[in-house]
């Protein structure tokens, strides 16, 4: 299921890269959005109704949606900067933000083998950046260290601290709803922001 997963992501990274070069950002994300929105509905509609609290899914409910619109418009905004090799990389910081974003916000003290992973994805981030830039990648849009290229690696650094906030965010309002009415909300609520 992981592997299938991976494939997934991978295929819709490349997909966005090419509807990227043709079709304006927004529309990008409330078409990916509005169409995976059918398994979303499905899962809501199999799964038994869990009790709901407004008032404690909606700050982290809102938070969740924004940091997925803004986060979404980045990612688009950072593959039409710097090339796809060049600006992919930064995502490998999305889990030692998500760490941090944890330990911060929900008191979840990481453990000595979790702050070694933490280091050890954050200086194979740094390496694979830093080879990204050495070896001037053929498929980057324009060389690397131009202007566009330093944008681009900082859109995707932020859109993997917005993902990660997203991910501790969903925790909390998690408490408040179940898991395939928030979903539904959350991608319905992408797809409208960008429509």
């Amino acid at each position: 299921c992981a592997v299938l997963s991976a494939i997934c992501w991978v295929a819709l990274d490349v997909t966005r890269k090419e509807l990227v070069t043709s079709l304006d950002r927004a529309a990008i994300l409330a078409w990916l959005s509005a169409a995976s929105m059918p398994f979303y509905l499905g899962w809501w509609w199999l799964m038994p109704p869990t009790p709901t609290d407004l008032a404690i899914w909606l700050g982290p409910g809102l938070g969740v949606l924004a940091c997925n619109v803004v986060a979404g418009l980045l990612f688009l905004k950072a593959l039409s900067l710097a090339g796809f090799s060049a600006s992919i990389p930064f995502l490998c910081l999305g889990p030692a933000c998500t760490i941090c974003a944890a330990w911060i916000w929900l008191g979840e003290t990481p453990s000595s083998l979790q702050l070694a992973g933490l280091a050890t994805v954050t200086l194979g981030a740094a390496l694979l950046i830093w080879d990204a830039h050495a070896t001037n990648d053929a498929q980057a849009s324009q060389d690397p260290g131009t202007p566009s290229h330093i944008w681009g690696a900082l859109a995707m650094t932020t859109v993997a601290a917005l993902w990660s906030m997203s991910a501790t965010l969903d925790k909390l309002a998690l408490q408040g709803m179940g898991a395939p009415l928030h979903a539904v909300i959350e991608i319905g609520g992408v797809a409208i922001c960008m429509a």
